[in-house]
């Protein structure tokens, strides 16, 4: 939990009798998921919103045609579902499913806005929110898959290192990016080929600027 805790914006930087105070306004509950085990269902509101204490949460929207989009994967100190929680609005195309053994921290919103402590950080970690949609929209607005990919590795390493981890498996990531399994492992294997990217599984190093 304390790594979890550290690296959360709503927590990080806080002294231990101001986090320990900042935890018991937040109302907080935990509870332990298994993989594939639904932590909030389509149609049902957010009464609490979900921080990740360990393992990975995958947060799935459905288009019209009921196919499941992935929106995120949210790991450790990662957060789910605030907006809503925080707006009070219905969530009907809004799912999280344990990607594996997880632990969660639910939080009420309602409390956080009262806390002086919690509350501007709870709007800042929702104004982050809104800049990391951002750059889903300019992922997934790529004409090609090549592009998607070298759009979204480019976002994982704009700290200045070109070594990075990509929080999915292959499929969650075609899944992410809009994209047919096969046609991104393709994709991968000509960016190798080509000298521009090496990988090992999960572990990606840009080697070449970025081409469409």
């Amino acid at each position: 939990m304390q790594d979890a805790l550290d690296i959360c914006p709503l927590f990080s930087d806080l002294s231990e009798p101001q986090r320990a105070a900042a935890l018991a306004s937040a109302d907080c509950t935990r509870r332990v998921y298994h993989k594939g085990e639904i932590l909030h269902r389509g149609g049902t509101p957010f009464p609490r919103f979900g921080l990740v204490l360990c393992g990975t949460v995958y947060v799935y929207t459905t288009d019209l045609d009921g196919a499941q989009i992935l929106m995120s994967s949210v790991t450790v100190g990662g957060t789910f579902g605030e907006s809503h929680c925080f707006l009070k609005t219905p969530a009907p195309n809004v799912w999280a499913e344990a990607a594996e053994e997880t632990e969660a921290l639910w939080l009420s919103a309602e409390k956080i806005a009262d806390d002086p402590t919690l509350s501007v950080r709870f709007m800042q970690m929702l104004a982050m929110r809104t800049l990391a949609m951002n750059d889903r929209i300019q992922i997934l607005s790529q004409h090609t898959i090549r592009a998607k990919l070298l759009t979204y590795f480019a976002f994982l390493c704009r700290n200045g290192e070109h070594t990075f981890s990509v929080p999915f498996d292959r499929a969650a990531m075609a899944t992410y990016l809009g994209a047919d399994r096969s046609a991104v492992s393709r994709e991968l294997g000509k960016l190798k080929a080509e000298g521009k990217l090496d990988y090992y599984r999960n572990t990606f190093r840009l080697l070449g600027e970025k081409t469409d």
